[in-house]
């Protein structure tokens, strides 16, 4: 019906479980929306919300004709102020037709289309639905931009044991706020406005899943120092992988990934990372690990129109 609001705002924890429930009938391929669910329920009841400026107009929306059910079909978006630069967008439908996605899209002033959207690891089920309303609402002189990546996934299970001993020469420690622009510069900060703002916020919420593997004659309280290898746990999605070349083909990589792995399954926690395309060095990286291949996630970039200037 037009005008009404096709979404409704998650305002409590039942509300949550019920979707987070409906949302597990479809993992693993809802791994990502789950686990961004989960993850602003815990910022939220730890207060992280409230002092962390970047998140908040941190929130979680369901289709309204969902209801509360546990049970059925179940069509989720979050929406999430990053920095000063830009809104990150998750959604995911577990309604194979995207009926539901596609109202949603179309009517819900949830969205904010007026400002540049990064929607965040895409289903390969939902992107088309997804491109037909961005293609339409787009910028003519900055259409989108996709970046596809291969969704990999390992169950907790696997990961519990996995070994973390550290060759000589190296220590393997994990990662602090203090480490934040080391880490930015090394991983990459200037291919997105707010990678910075990112990188602070998960080490400063996520205490002991963020590792870096160090020269150990640098590890001296030296937050400026590059990690030789580095990698975040983000509730258990892995993310910012980075060997430095001097480093390279040590083992290091799948060093850190593991540290992160071990303590991310000890918190009962599957692993989950998108792989930009195309990386056969992570790939081949998180296969040794035995992770295995899901499907396609696509980050979508969309730029809102520009309003013309006016004429003095």
């Amino acid at each position: 019906m037009v005008g009404v609001e096709p979404l409704k705002l998650v305002e409590n924890g039942e509300q949550a479980q019920r979707l987070l429930q409906a949302l597990a009938r479809d993992l693993p391929y809802s791994i990502h929306v789950t686990n961004i669910v989960e993850n602003l329920l815990e910022y939220n009841a730890a207060g992280h919300l409230d002092g962390a400026p970047e998140l908040r107009r941190a929130a979680v929306y369901r289709y309204a004709e969902d209801g509360d059910a546990s049970d059925g079909d179940a069509t989720v978006v979050t929406v999430c102020k990053v920095g000063p630069q830009y809104v990150t967008v998750c959604l995911h439908s577990t309604d194979t037709t995207n009926a539901a996605l596609r109202r949603v899209l179309a009517d819900s002033a949830v969205l904010p289309w007026g400002e540049d959207i990064h929607f965040d690891s895409v289903h390969e089920r939902c992107v088309p639905v997804l491109l037909e309303e961005v293609r339409a609402r787009a910028d003519p002189a900055s259409p989108p931009r996709l970046f596809l990546t291969d969704k990999m996934y390992l169950p907790k299970e696997e990961a519990v044991n996995m070994d973390v001993s550290c060759p000589p020469g190296y220590a393997l420690l994990p990662l602090e706020v203090k480490h934040a622009v080391a880490v930015a510069s090394a991983w990459g900060s200037n291919i997105w406005p707010g990678a910075l703002d990112m990188v602070k916020s998960i080490l400063m919420r996520h205490p002991g899943t963020v590792w870096g593997v160090f020269p150990a004659d640098q590890t001296g309280g030296q937050p400026a120092a590059r990690p030789a290898a580095q990698v975040a746990g983000e509730g258990g999605f892995l993310r910012m992988l980075f060997t430095a070349e001097e480093h390279r083909r040590k083992g290091l990589g799948g060093l850190v990934t593991r540290a992160a792995c071990k303590v991310l399954a000890a918190r009962g926690k599957d692993l989950h990372c998108n792989i930009d395309r195309p990386n056969p060095a992570s790939m081949a990286t998180f296969t040794k690990l035995g992770f295995r291949r899901l499907c396609e996630y696509t980050y979508v970039v969309y730029f809102a129109p520009r309003q013309p200037r006016a004429t003095p």
